[in-house]
């Protein structure tokens, strides 16, 4: 289903909608709360860095901007998260490079 998701969030049913955007604001919620630990000067820079790559490349996907449009307002992040797709568009490895654990299976 979170494959699916990510290719088109539109086709997914309604319960399955529900069920993807709540595995999306986890990821997002983890990266909000780095930054926010960030600022802090309590967390290492590099992990704020990975955990802001994947939810990019997450959010770079068709169905992952589909979702964006629909919630990203309701995230802190969204400012900053948005000025990163219009600067870095699809010049970032996919999701996929950064979590090759979660590649659907090929059989």
């Amino acid at each position: 289903m979170f494959h699916r998701g990510l290719s088109d969030f539109d086709a997914l049913k309604n319960l399955e909608k529900t069920r993807f955007g709540v595995a999306m604001a986890r990821l997002l919620n983890v990266y909000v709360s780095a930054v926010r630990t960030d600022a802090k000067s309590l967390i290492n820079s590099q992990e704020v860095q990975i955990s802001g790559d994947i939810c990019f490349a997450m959010i770079n996907t068709p169905g992952g901007r589909q979702w964006w449009e629909l919630t990203g307002p309701f995230f802190t992040i969204y400012d900053l998260m948005n000025e990163r797709i219009q600067r870095e568009g699809d010049t970032q490895p996919s999701w996929m490079e950064l979590l090759p654990c979660f590649q659907p299976d090929t059989e």
